[in-house]
């Protein structure tokens, strides 16, 4: 049991919807009228065809794996490449996997895998995390530690990982490479105008091009052709 409590283990933090949104971090504002999240900026086109693009090619690569001492125990080669490459856990096959990795990455610039462990010690499976639940930070001896949300329908819980606990793949980062920048949020005044020009146009098709209106004066007014 990784998370003691009412919400049971890191499989359910893992695994389970999260009902309120999340504690983002992003900054989503922009200068035009339209907020951009990471998710939300799927609705333009090319941002889906390029996150879709890359992220489907990255989840086809093959993952090379070979035998290693790990504190003095040999971890054959066998063990993680049926993680690595094969499957990572009960519900997915590898390829969904680092699919979905290559594309928290291209979203939020982080992604994180929980490892669970067989009773020998040694990690049996990797279970993806929704990267808007999980906060990285410091504690007081500047080690690394990550805060991860997790809920119910009637409240939150919060607890504090270890990276003995939780694999975190980084993506380009800009500042103390603690955790990665949202490529979304980088560019999302960008964004931001593109998706205020896509609504104005639907609007303006669904309207129509011509200007439906009728005209009224008071009663007792005449109406004059001038």
């Amino acid at each position: 049991m990784l998370i003691n409590g009412d919400t049971g283990d890191l499989h359910v933090a893992s695994r389970q919807p999260f009902p309120y949104g999340a504690y983002s971090s992003i900054p989503l504002d922009t200068f035009g009228p339209r907020a951009v999240s990471p998710e939300g900026a799927l609705s333009l086109a090319h941002v889906y065809g390029a996150v879709r693009l890359v992220a489907s090619a990255v989840g086809t690569l093959p993952l090379e794996t070979r035998d290693m001492m790990n504190g003095g125990v040999l971890v054959r080669a066998a063990q993680t490449a049926r993680l690595l490459r094969y499957q990572p856990n009960s519900d997915m096959s590898a390829k969904v996997l680092w699919t979905l990795v290559a594309t928290h990455l291209l979203l939020r610039g982080n992604a994180y895998l929980a490892k669970s462990f067989d009773s020998r010690g040694l990690v049996s499976e990797l279970l993806p995390i929704n990267p808007s639940r999980v906060f990285p930070f410091r504690d007081e001896n500047g080690d690394k530690r990550f805060r991860i949300v997790s809920g119910s329908s009637v409240k939150f819980v919060e607890r504090i990982f270890t990276p003995d606990q939780i694999l975190h793949v980084i993506g380009h980062s800009i500042d103390d490479g603690l955790s990665g920048a949202s490529p979304i949020s980088l560019v999302r005044n960008r964004m931001g105008v593109q998706t205020a020009q896509s609504e104005a146009q639907g609007r303006l098709y669904a309207q129509g091009l011509s200007t439906r209106g009728a005209l009224s004066v008071p009663p007792g007014v005449q109406l004059t052709k001038e």
